[in-house]
């Protein structure tokens, strides 16, 4: 009795299986049945749309269609960056008022007067002048000097430049090269190897 029991319950066991073994066949193949029946309806809405258009008029309604997704996104995008400097210049407005009462009193330069600057208007026009002077001449040497620089390399090149008061060229000659550097060819003589 005991085998017949064993024997059935195996028996029950494998219907079992081979039952949700088939529904779960059935549900993989209805779905897939079912998303090619979508995919068909899809190119069929697709062809029907679109099979009276030429290739020409396709393209430029895809070209166009992508133009406007362009130009909406631009739009955002310039959007949110104005948005994004009207946030930050209201920050930095914000920021930049202060309250003078919030200042501490070491900080606050008018209220102590030994630290009120005595210049007069005159000083500060000799210093700035003063400091201007300093800056041509250190600049009129830098020229003096590149323009000497300048005359040596075209010496070296093979020609005369003579320059005036200004630093304007006012000539320039051709010198002749000596006819050992005509090729800049230098010749070496050789001992024989032995």
């Amino acid at each position: 009795m005991s085998d017949k029991f064993i024997v059935r319950r195996i028996h029950k066991l494998l219907n079992f299986i081979l039952f949700f073994s088939g529904v779960i066949c059935m549900t993989i193949f209805g779905y897939i049945y079912f998303q090619k029946s979508n995919v068909q309806k899809n190119k069929s809405a697709f062809e029907s749309t679109y099979s009276s258009l030429s290739p020409e008029e396709l393209v430029n309604k895809y070209m166009q269609e992508s133009a406007l997704i362009l130009k909406n996104q631009e739009l955002k995008s310039i959007h949110e960056i104005k948005s994004t400097e009207t946030e930050s210049k209201s920050n930095q407005i914000k920021n930049t008022q202060t309250d003078p009462l919030d200042i501490p009193v070491e900080q606050q330069i008018a209220k102590d007067p030994s630290t009120i600057s005595q210049t007069t208007l005159a000083e500060d026009f000799n210093r700035q002048s003063l400091q201007q002077q300093i800056q041509n001449i250190q600049s009129l040497e830098g020229k003096k000097q590149y323009a000497k620089e300048f005359m040596e390399n075209a010496r070296k090149n093979g020609y005369q430049i003579t320059l005036s008061e200004d630093l304007q060229v006012t000539s320039i000659k051709q010198i002749r090269q000596p006819t050992n550097q005509q090729n800049n060819i230098e010749l070496f003589e050789s001992e024989p190897v032995d």
